[in-house]
């Protein structure tokens, strides 16, 4: 692709008959991210049919020399309104950067509007993850975002994982059970409570996906002394990549650490993914976890695949209301007074 001038791109709500061009864009955008399926021109447009999408307001490609050479698609939002996220995708080239540029500032009025309908007290933010090294950084940083946080996209050849965990007196490990449900719920709150931004989740919405279909039992592994839950490692398989297994969830009661309890899990489930034919394991590692996943993953065989980065604009800060009502109030009592 050219250099471009912006008078030279065409931004429009994507038709059905691009979408076959806009599912290509992905795939090769996406080439070589772990565990990504090939997007296909169905997926693309089932996303476009989510209850809360408005194609004609939420989604923008961009037109260069009558080709498509961007997409862009302000995801669907949770009730609070309060958390935007962006995806974007461009062609690679010397356009990528004034490409990018166009579909946010295509959006940027869309994000504002329904920034307008988060709580008051809330602040709104519009946020896009990227690859490290992609062409869109520059255009971000141009239009105000700024880098919030690292994510690490990390890979294990399984057949180089060796070595036979020796546990604590009394630890026993074992695979989940139905009867684990609440306090395996509970543990995986209290160690996901170290992550950023964390939010729980509820445990009606977290046990559904133990009653999937597809769920496998034999891939959540326990940690437990004395009947008590000290230690998890809930894994899965890679839907569009049978041979890749992923870590889910891994860690440690906090009376616990310090044991390496989470290494010598994996240890033990790798004998279990070797054994089921599974080549590779993958995690995703916040370049900032307070807990140490990125030492845990270096010292387990991982090493960094891919690494993306997190950029933020903010859009609007929290509206001082609480004061305005307080002020409202002494102005009725002075009033009442007089």
């Amino acid at each position: 692709m050219a250099t471009l001038r912006p008078e030279a791109i065409e931004t429009r709500p994507p038709r059905a008959e691009d979408a076959p061009q806009i599912a290509a864009l992905v795939t090769e955008a996406t080439r070589g991210w772990l565990g990504r399926a090939e997007t296909t021109a169905e997926t693309v447009t089932s996303s476009w049919r989510a209850p809360s999408v408005d194609p004609e307001q939420d989604l923008r490609i961009a037109i260069a020399d009558d080709e498509l050479a961007g997409y862009a698609f302000l995801q669907p939002r949770a009730s609070s309104q309060s958390m935007l996220w962006l995806d974007l995708w461009t062609c690679a080239g010397a356009g990528e950067r004034a490409v990018a540029a166009a579909l946010i500032t295509a959006l940027e009025p869309r994000a504002n509007a329904v920034a307008r309908y988060a709580p008051p007290a809330a602040t709104v933010r519009l946020r896009t993850l990227v690859d490290e090294s992609s062409g869109p950084r520059e255009a971000l940083e141009r239009c105000d975002f700024s880098i919030v946080r690292g994510v690490f996209q990390m890979v294990a050849d399984l057949d180089q994982v060796s070595g036979t965990p020796t546990w604590p007196e009394g630890l026993r490990v074992r695979t989940y059970l139905p009867s684990d449900a609440r306090a395996l719920h509970a543990l995986a709150m209290e160690v996901l409570a170290d992550t950023w931004e964390f939010v729980p989740e509820p445990f009606e919405t977290w046990v559904a996906d133990t009653e999937a279909p597809g769920f496998d039992p034999g891939l959540w592994w326990i940690a437990e002394h004395d009947g008590e839950l000290v230690a998890v490692m809930l894994c899965a398989v890679d839907e569009a990549d049978p041979e890749l297994v992923w870590l889910k969830v891994a860690g440690v009661q906090r009376e616990w650490r310090g044991r390496w309890l989470a290494l010598k899990l994996f240890l033990h489930a790798a004998q279990e993914f070797q054994a089921r034919g599974l080549r590779r394991s993958g995690v995703g590692v916040d370049a900032s976890n307070p807990s140490g996943a990125n030492l845990l993953a270096g010292r387990s065989g991982f090493q960094v695949a891919r690494r993306y980065l997190i950029y933020e604009k903010r859009l609007r800060g929290p509206r001082p209301v609480r004061r305005l009502l307080r002020r409202a109030r002494h102005a009725v009592r002075v009033r009442s007074s007089r």
